[in-house]
């Protein structure tokens, strides 16, 4: 579990949970970004409302006489995927360059579009009654944005407004209200670890007024998923320890009476001239 492939790439990346009000994490994340942008100690920068190591935000819409539908749903910027590097496999990223992704485009995974029954993304919206006018740009190949006790999901991405799919759904469930870019995801460059995160405390502290700066590097984040995992595995360790212990005492308590009992004929074979590797040998061929 801790080094199967999980579709995007968690070394070298920290994330910066914000602890400020709702109506300031979005504008903060931004001049936070900014700061630190051009700065070698930083490769990109990225935003999201969810976090890994929780469960993401959950929506359900009831499509026209249809059964209940639900899929995963993140709220990103514009460089997310970028630094966490998830592959896109059809499509494109949310751009600057287009005006309406904001409002408008969502990024999908490949189990959307097999949740949903389709064999591509053209021309494609979510099947509700409510949700507005909207398109999908793109299609990123399955990741494990929960852990891998649980199957990949659908996931449904937009930008940091998510009305696109907010006014469609009538069920929600999720760890952060309201959805606002409260995790300032970031890549670093080699170099000193201890060195770059004093840097990012400080820009942070400096940005949102000594607000808590939460660091915590995506690869301890995602490991504490599997805690139950470790301890399970310190235990069977220990016991198979214990046991191989308590399997050689055994073995030699059995091989110091073959040697007793047969001491006198082992002498007779070393007078006759027997070496001591064959002598050994003899001894131990059907203990080992």
């Amino acid at each position: 579990m801790r080094e199967t492939n999980l579709g995007f790439d968690r070394e070298k990346v920290v994330e910066i949970a914000s602890a400020l009000p709702a109506n300031e994490v979005n504008s903060s994340f931004e001049i936070f970004k900014n700061e630190i942008s051009g700065s070698p100690f930083v490769s990109t920068v990225g935003g999201a409302a969810n976090d890994f190591g929780v469960s993401w935000t959950r929506v359900g819409f009831n499509p026209p006489g249809g059964e209940f539908k639900s899929f995963f749903q993140n709220v990103i910027d514009y460089d997310y995927l970028k630094t966490i590097d998830v592959e896109f496999i059809a499509g494109r990223d949310f751009s600057s360059e287009f005006p309406s992704d904001v409002s408008e485009s969502i990024i999908v995974n490949e189990a959307f579009l097999e949740y949903f029954g389709w064999d591509d993304y053209i021309g494609k919206q979510i099947p509700g009654p409510n949700f507005p006018s909207h398109k999908i740009i793109g299609v990123v190949k399955n990741f494990n944005f929960s852990s891998l006790h649980s199957e990949i999901m659908p996931l449904a991405l937009t930008l940091n407004d998510p009305q696109p799919i907010m006014s469609g759904i009538n069920d929600i469930v999720g760890s952060y209200f309201p959805l606002v870019l409260r995790f300032a995801t970031i890549r670093l460059n080699e170099g000193n670890t201890l060195e770059m995160t004093n840097y990012l405390q400080e820009k942070w502290s400096a940005v949102t007024k000594n607000s808590p700066f939460n660091l915590t590097f995506l690869d301890d984040t995602i490991n504490t998923q599997y805690v139950s995992e470790q301890r399970w595995g310190k235990i069977i360790n220990y016991t198979s320890s214990f046991a191989i212990l308590i399997a050689c005492l055994g073995l030699f308590g059995i091989a110091s009476l073959v040697v007793e009992k047969r001491m006198k004929a082992l002498g007779i074979r070393k007078v006759l001239g027997a070496s001591v590797p064959g002598l050994l040998s003899l001894v131990s061929k059907n203990i080992l």
